[in-house]
């Protein structure tokens, strides 16, 4: 299994904001830009996030099934990252998967990097 595909339909994205499209006070996001990597030090992260985003985002931990509000997000607006908050998804790509988390079929171009993840299959 590809981690991103798994991100994708499964919506393991937990610490992920929706910013809300309001007309004249919405973010404003160039979606022809790509990005790299941000590079910090762990410390760094670790200052910026909670323990469980920190063990989320960057130990490859998952949230409870059905413990995130943005399960059941509705409004219309960008799903960001909670630690760098670059934005990942659109809501248009969110769908109900019945899984207990958000669920998306496509991220956005050049935001998300593929993985392959054998943690099911190998401990």
């Amino acid at each position: 299994m590809i981690r991103r595909d798994f991100l994708i339909k499964t919506g393991a994205v937990t610490g992920i904001l929706l910013l809300r499209n309001t007309g004249a006070d919405a973010h404003t996001i160039d979606k022809d830009l790509k990005f790299t990597a941000l590079e910090k030090p762990e410390s760094e992260w670790r200052k910026l996030l909670s323990q469980d985003q920190y063990h989320i985002l960057f130990d490859e931990g998952t949230e409870p099934a059905g413990s995130s509000p943005l399960d059941h997000e509705k409004r219309v607006g960008t799903f960001i990252c909670a630690a760098c908050y670059l934005p990942l998804f659109e809501s248009t790509t969110k769908y109900n998967s019945g899984t207990g988390w958000p669920s998306f079929y496509q991220s956005i171009p050049d935001r998300v990097v593929k993985k392959r993840d054998l943690i099911l299959i190998i401990p």
